[in-house]
């Protein structure tokens, strides 16, 4: 659900107000993601989903599971977190937003993010571990591990407000090696 938009201009994705692109494709083992990315409106956050089903029922317009990688400008901050509307037990570490909805920071650094520059950014997802990268991707800025996933599809996505915009180009998805 929402009023997001995804459009693509000069050649860039352009996400607006939980702007959400899916893939129709099933990423069944690792998955490694490349690319740039850009804040082009107020303070945003832009997210790389892996592991979800690709389903929002939810009222923010998010994914309804998976896990999540986060560059979040408003607050410096890069982040991996598991996510899962409706009923999942509580595991120890983890809070519940209410009763419906688990979320479980699994690691979370500070950074900086400033709007109007292309930022190299890497997600890497093995099915045990999960790695973000920024700037240097060849080494993780941070890291965890999980086995939780609810789906096979990556997805995308920025902030709900209308004037939070995040550009993306140079977008690589990469399958396991067979």
């Amino acid at each position: 659900g929402g009023s997001g938009t995804v459009r693509v201009n000069s050649g860039n994705v352009v996400l607006t107000s939980r702007g959400t692109l899916i893939t129709n494709q099933d990423f069944l083992g690792e998955v490694d993601i490349t690319g740039k990315f850009r804040f082009d409106g107020a303070a945003d956050r832009f997210m790389v989903w892996t592991r979800t089903t690709g389903s929002s029922t939810n009222p923010w317009s998010d994914q309804d599971n998976g896990i999540y990688f986060r560059f979040q400008q408003n607050v410096s901050q890069v982040g991996i977190a598991e996510w899962f509307v409706g009923g999942l037990s509580n595991p120890a570490g983890a809070y519940l937003n209410n009763s419906q909805i688990y979320h479980s920071d699994l690691a979370v650094a500070s950074a900086s993010l400033p709007g109007g520059v292309w930022l190299d950014f890497r997600v890497r997802d093995t099915g045990s571990q999960v790695e973000l990268y920024l700037g240097n991707l060849s080494v993780p800025m941070i890291s965890a591990t999980t086995s939780l996933g609810a789906g096979y599809k990556v997805s995308f996505n920025n902030g709900y407000n209308p004037d939070q915009v995040v550009s993306i180009d140079s977008l690589t998805i990469v399958p396991e090696p067979s």
